[in-house]
């Protein structure tokens, strides 16, 4: 028998745990909530701004060993196709959260719970109102098109032998004066990790 590993958002402020979201979606919207995935949240899109750029709440998403039978899980890395499909304009992306040093991805023990500013998601690497855990780094963020299969994001070096989760990423999408309004294609983001 091998470990039974989900992919999971963590929300609120609890934080709770999203159903296993292996192969499904999750939104990026401008609130939280009650649902981790915001899978079914039509109603709170990224606005596109007249001026400057909006953000999207950012979200906490982990691979979470929920049991089986394994010695040690490690290595976890995220990584997409180099192409994200989005008409989110010209200076818009899909951020992820990152670490100047050691692995980019976020301890569950330190999640923060998003927020904004009645518009807008609050940027993670605000200096004032940012996450935490990265706001404080050099490069506190970087587009997710600059983790490829042949420079993976590296999520979770550590080694893990019980049920309990990873460090998550922390995703953003940012969007310009320039973006096309309305929802837009899902894209795959790939995780792994190795298993002993």
């Amino acid at each position: 028998m091998v470990a039974t590993v989900n992919i999971i958002a963590l929300y609120g402020a609890g934080p709770s745990e999203s159903g296993d979201l292996t192969g499904a979606s999750f939104r990026l919207i401008n609130s939280t909530s009650s649902d981790g995935a915001d899978a079914s949240d039509t109603s709170n899109p990224v606005p596109i701004p007249s001026a400057g750029l909006s953000y999207s709440f950012w979200k906490h998403v982990c691979l979470d060993i929920a049991g089986g039978t394994f010695t040690t899980i490690n290595n976890v890395q995220m990584w997409c196709d180099g192409t994200i499909g989005w008409n989110y304009g010209t200076s818009g992306q899909l951020q992820v959260g990152t670490k100047d040093a050691g692995d980019h991805g976020c301890p569950s023990g330190s999640y923060e719970q998003p927020s904004g500013d009645g518009t807008d998601g609050y940027p993670i690497d605000d200096n004032t109102n940012g996450h935490d855990y990265y706001k404080a780094e050099t490069t506190g963020v970087q587009d997710i098109t600059t983790f490829v299969s042949g420079s993976k994001m590296t999520v979770d070096s550590g080694d893990h032998s019980v049920a309990e989760n990873c460090k998550g990423v922390v995703y953003q999408v940012v969007v310009d004066t320039d973006a096309t309004q309305g929802e837009q294609t899902d894209e795959t983001i790939t995780y792994s990790y190795d298993e002993i």
